[in-house]
């Protein structure tokens, strides 16, 4: 059997947002060289059950985020793609349970997209040195068990979720 990972969006919590009424002249100004870049913070990721059944042990949250702070942040996940970087993650820190970073736009295209409002949800990617089954415990790769799935517990007429955990995550 093949097993493939889901990618682990999050709806973007940004807790700033240019007026309407400001775009037109912020748009101006980019075009003109006048901002050369927009920093902006971002919570990216809430620990928790979520829908795509991929978590994290608390144990590693506070040095996966602080893993991210420098590394690009890309329009996509074209990590060859020099053209997909939009600038840089300069901060990256857990505030409880949510991980929040201030990312620093550098490109004309980053830049007009955060100002149009298409910057509205992200996609964190990660490195990491092995995934645990939440029902098993083992491996997942040599696990039966798919994320998503509700499986039986030794309690009679109690299910539990599938969830994956990452170990040793870096951003």
């Amino acid at each position: 059997m093949i097993k493939t990972l889901p990618i682990l969006y999050s709806e973007a919590q940004l807790s700033t947002r240019p007026p309407a009424e400001d775009r037109k002249t912020l748009l101006e100004q980019i075009d003109s060289g006048e901002i050369t870049k927009i920093d902006f913070p971002a919570r990216v990721y809430v620990d928790g059950p979520n829908r795509n059944h991929l978590r994290f042990y608390g144990t590693d949250l506070a040095a996966f985020a602080a893993s991210f702070q420098g590394q690009p942040f890309l329009r996509n996940h074209d990590t060859a793609d020099i053209a997909a970087r939009d600038g840089t993650i300069i901060e990256s820190k857990m505030n409880g349970n949510a991980m929040e970073q201030v990312i620093s736009l550098t490109t004309r295209q980053g830049m007009t997209s955060y100002i149009e409002g298409q910057i509205d949800r992200f996609s964190i990617g990660w490195f990491f040195d092995g995934i645990n089954c939440s029902i098993c415990g083992l491996d997942w790769m040599k696990c039966s068990h798919q994320p998503g799935r509700k499986y039986p517990t030794a309690k009679p007429g109690t299910e539990q979720l599938c969830e994956l955990f990452f170990t040793n995550p870096k951003g």
